[in-house]
């Protein structure tokens, strides 16, 4: 089952999840997105993502000014066939409306059930440590 976190831009979700699948490369894999703008490192070249998405090929996706991200189910399954722990960086909105919200997303971490954990990152090492140990406990759990 793959673990999606997820977090306004900025808070370090992505400085988390490269340490824990540094450290836990044998339990963790970071699912490569799909993309119709340039490719980072990483990722695939959208270029056919579009109709993929209109196939249901697609786990997630979202609408970034002209541009699509998103995770395919193929992604999440090639990291699951490894035997790994599937990691999921979402972004919640657009760049501009993700500074705006910021605020608010935060705001859902104090509702009941909402999330399964929350991480506070306003120290590297805390966080990390938090973070790692979450990751651990949820990957140690049986699957269905």
């Amino acid at each position: 089952m793959p673990v999606v976190v997820c977090g306004p831009s900025g808070v370090g979700k992505g400085t988390l999840l490269t340490r824990l699948t540094a450290a836990h490369p044998s339990r963790f894999g970071f699912c490569v997105s799909h993309t119709t703008r340039s490719p980072r490192p990483g990722e695939t070249d959208g270029a056919h993502m579009e109709a993929a998405i209109e196939r249901g090929e697609f786990l997630e996706y979202a609408r970034v000014h002209s541009n699509l991200y998103g995770t395919s189910f193929a992604a999440v399954r090639t990291v699951a066939s490894r035997g790994k722990t599937c990691l999921l960086d979402i972004d919640v909105q657009e760049v501009r409306l993700r500074m705006s919200r910021a605020k608010h997303e935060i705001s859902y971490t104090e509702r009941p059930g909402f999330f399964d954990d929350v991480v506070v990152n306003d120290d590297l090492e805390r966080a990390y440590s938090a973070f790692e140990s979450i990751m651990l406990s949820h990957a140690d759990q049986p699957r269905p």
